[in-house]
């Protein structure tokens, strides 16, 4: 699990967003899109009815039940957490006043969902465990791994018992890796010193 974005990201996508500025006016001057995110930010908020919506757009969706129920979970969702709507209402000032300033408020706001935005990907691997009894409290299944690779990469997880748990039935998974060779690199211009060593529970 890792951030969707992060800080430094954000001066980058404004300089991209400050390119195409000029051709973003051009969308932003059509009259049917803007009431389209206009109704969509209505909705969200619940100004606007979304069945109102539906009978002045039908071709908005195939499926208006499905339509319905999704509107009805995101206005659930933004009055729970009402920055979430903020990209929608950066989208409607850049349709009201179409400057660059508003431009910019919509990459703002879509960095700053991204810095509370988590990304889940999951990767399928098999590890084979060796009891090791002088690691941690009591003893740990550590995995059995010889160094890969350019960097020399041994994987150090480990299983150990969680002490926070008096029945003594659960474990705990520790994640982790050491790059053995952390003067050599993974591709051009990326060292083995930048692979992530640290330990994920």
């Amino acid at each position: 699990m890792r951030k969707k974005a992060k800080p430094a990201d954000l001066e980058k996508k404004l300089y991209e967003a400050r390119k195409n500025y000029p051709g973003a006016v051009k969308e932003f001057s059509d009259p049917k899109e803007c009431n389209m995110v206009g109704a969509w930010l209505g909705m969200a908020t619940g100004q606007i009815s979304i069945d109102a919506v539906l009978a002045r757009n039908p071709g908005i969706t195939t499926d208006a039940a499905k339509f319905k129920e999704g509107m009805i979970r995101l206005q659930e969702d933004a009055k729970a957490n009402p920055s979430m709507l903020d990209t929608f209402r950066a989208l409607a000032g850049m349709c009201d006043h179409p400057t660059e300033e508003n431009f910019l408020k919509i990459t703002k706001a879509d960095h700053d969902k991204g810095l509370r935005t988590c990304q889940v990907s999951s990767n399928p691997f098999a590890q084979e465990f060796v009891w090791v009894s002088d690691v941690g409290n009591g003893g740990a299944w550590v995995v059995s791994s010889q160094p890969e690779g350019p960097c020399g990469v041994v994987q150090l997880s480990r299983f150990e018992k969680d002490q926070s748990h008096t029945s003594a039935l659960f474990w705990r998974y520790i994640a982790r890796k050491a790059a053995t060779n952390p003067s050599g690199t993974v591709l051009p211009g990326l060292s083995c010193s930048a692979v992530d060593q640290g330990e994920y529970v």
